[in-house]
């Protein structure tokens, strides 16, 4: 989602957030966005968008992609901490409620919880350091790290990672 928030434009973040929670829009609502998005020469978010402004959608997919194109609307335009801003977010899309997940897989929504909650928490620690702190700076700067990290082995060496580091986080 964050991603997303930051870049409209990113096909991969739009793939992962527009069902998750699930909200309605299934298979063959996200075939209509790509043949939207195909037909305008544009993003994903784009068909998106267009398909509400349309109403082209019906019942369920309707109104999921409401709440959806709604949710990433208010948070681009908000001019909150990139803190708040995700977390009105989490909670406008309902993946958190009154500060925790709202419950439907156990334990992989208390995992889920748990990232979300550490991801906030980074973010906000970020913010009391930075100059300039907004979310595409976080997420500049952890790309940043990432990277770095991925770079700084040594010739010869074995590289590990942990299975969460290579499924990455759920934000």
């Amino acid at each position: 989602y964050a991603r997303l928030v930051v870049n409209p434009q990113d096909e991969a973040a739009f793939r992962r957030a527009i069902n998750v929670p699930a909200r309605g829009i299934g298979k063959s609502s996200v075939a209509k966005i790509e043949a939207q998005a195909s037909l305008l020469e544009d993003s994903l978010m784009c068909g998106a968008e267009s398909l509400r402004a349309q109403r082209a959608l019906r019942g369920k997919a309707r109104a999921g992609l409401e709440a959806f194109c709604e949710a990433l609307e208010c948070a681009r335009l908000s001019e909150e901490t990139a803190s708040a801003t995700l977390l009105q977010l989490y909670r406008a899309v309902g993946l958190l409620s009154e500060g925790s997940l709202v419950a439907r897989d156990g334990d992989k929504d208390r995992e889920r919880a748990e990232n979300i909650h550490e991801l906030l928490a980074d973010i906000q620690a970020w913010e009391r350091e930075a100059q300039a702190p907004s979310l595409e700076a976080y997420l500049q700067q952890v790309k940043l790290i990432s990277d770095t990290e991925t770079e700084a082995g040594d010739e010869g060496a074995v590289a590990l990672m942990t299975v969460h580091a290579s499924k990455g986080l759920e934000f």
